[in-house]
């Protein structure tokens, strides 16, 4: 069995709530896993994390990036502004 993790990007429907209640619940599907099943899943689980840790930092960087650019933007602009 493999796992899927689909991201949601809009607002869930009455259409979605109906498909999401037929869903079997997670402690009858989990009792039936087999332990390669589950040892699969947490691979999964580790590499999501890994990607994860990768993207908040660069999200960070970026930040950061961001934030130097506008602090030179505003040394610009007042330079402009004095006419130099």
């Amino acid at each position: 069995m493999s796992a899927a993790l689909h991201l949601a990007h809009r607002p869930l429907t009455e259409g979605d709530a109906y498909e999401l209640g037929e869903l079997e619940p997670i402690a009858e599907q989990s009792a039936r896993w087999e332990p390669s099943e589950i040892w699969q899943l947490r691979a999964e689980v580790r590499v999501l994390r890994m990607e994860l840790v990768r993207a908040e930092r660069a999200v960070r960087q970026k930040e950061v990036l961001l934030q130097n650019a506008m602090v030179r933007e505003l040394a610009l602009r007042m330079e402009l502004v004095r006419g130099v």
